[in-house]
């Protein structure tokens, strides 16, 4: 789906980090972890066949962006349907164990829409100038994940109504589902075998996870079932924590599609920067490469700080105007 401003507090929180703990003579591993597998991929899919004639279309250009907001407009009409729907909703369940069991009948969509996501992100990830030592994939992660589950079952997890759970509520905590009724590894087995596959990739001494606050819950329980099984690991890892990015109509929705995208920011901001420009009597003197340069690097600087000028535990309400703004506390500004 296309990256919202939701994604990109993420990418740049984590990226200033990233930069800071270098600075201090750290040796910085980098790393993203993609979803590429599971029901958000099977409503896509589903949205996809209901979309065919778009689809064929869409499969003949070349242009990412629009790949990607194909996709987005896929998975909202799949979330949608899932909700209201029964018979869709058994449909993209069906779906989902396909993606599962490999199913040739669906793997070449999959592997199709997979590599226009990660191509679409790379391309973000260039804009915003960060790279990734590594990408794990969530599909990685799955068949040790859910296997991890298994070999503990009655000494860490607990069978529960057809599900395999980590009984939290024994902690102090919550419980959560491990594996679902269908056999399928939910986010909770991958990231067992996820803190596995980085600490082998690379044994760090502190692993920090950038996720939003609404995730907190979420990773007290992680991090105590991960303390049952790896101890080591686990003593290792933080969760930073940041708050949401809203909208001034209110919270976004990838599932609804009530988003604003990096593009459009994107385009916004370097509009606004132009007409700044051409106000400016010594922008005729400079070079139209290095005017596109300048363009870029603040239209970047500008969204990046709209983005840090928070403490990362405070909620954002992006407003574009005060972030393009030439006066007071923004990028352009500064």
């Amino acid at each position: 789906k296309p990256v919202h401003i939701g994604h990109l507090r993420n990418i740049t929180l984590g990226e200033s980090v990233a930069r800071l703990l270098e600075a201090y003579g750290n040796e910085v591993f980098k790393a993203t972890y993609t979803s590429d597998i599971g029901l958000p991929v099977a409503k896509t899919i589903w949205g996809i066949k209901k979309l065919d004639s778009e689809f064929k279309k869409i499969k003949k250009i070349d242009d990412l962006r629009k790949k990607a907001e194909f996709l987005g407009k896929a998975y909202v009409k799949g979330s949608a349907a899932y909700n209201d729907n029964e018979e869709a909703r058994d449909e993209m369940v069906s779906l989902n164990k396909d993606i599962y069991d490999r199913n040739p009948k669906i793997v070449l969509l999959y592997q199709q829409i997979i590599k226009w996501s990660l191509d679409y992100f790379d391309t973000i990830y260039q804009k915003m100038g960060t790279k990734f030592d590594k990408e794990f994939l969530e599909s990685e992660a799955e068949g040790s994940g859910k296997q991890l589950v298994l070999e503990n079952v009655d000494k860490i997890f607990k069978k529960d109504q057809g599900a395999i759970i980590f009984p939290g509520e024994e902690f102090g905590l919550h419980n959560r589902v491990f594996i679902s009724t269908m056999g399928n590894p939910t986010y909770e087995a991958k990231d067992m075998a996820l803190a596995k596959m980085q600490y082998s990739t690379f044994p760090a001494d502190l692993i920090i996870h950038v996720v939003a606050n609404e995730q907190d819950d979420y990773f007290k329980v992680i991090f105590k079932a991960l303390e049952q099984l790896e101890p080591e690991i686990a003593k290792k890892e933080r969760h930073l924590s940041y708050g949401m990015v809203n909208l001034s109509t209110g919270k976004m929705a990838s599932r609804t599609g009530h988003v604003v995208t990096l593009e459009f920011i994107y385009d916004e901001t370097r509009q606004k920067v132009i007409e700044v420009m051409k106000q400016s009597p010594t922008s005729r003197e400079i070079k139209e490469e290095e005017r596109q340069q300048i363009i870029d690097i603040v239209s970047i600087g500008a969204i990046k700080f709209a983005m840090l000028k928070y403490s990362s535990q405070t909620a954002i309400t992006f407003d574009l105007e005060k972030s393009v703004s030439l006066n007071g506390d923004s990028g352009p500004y500064v």
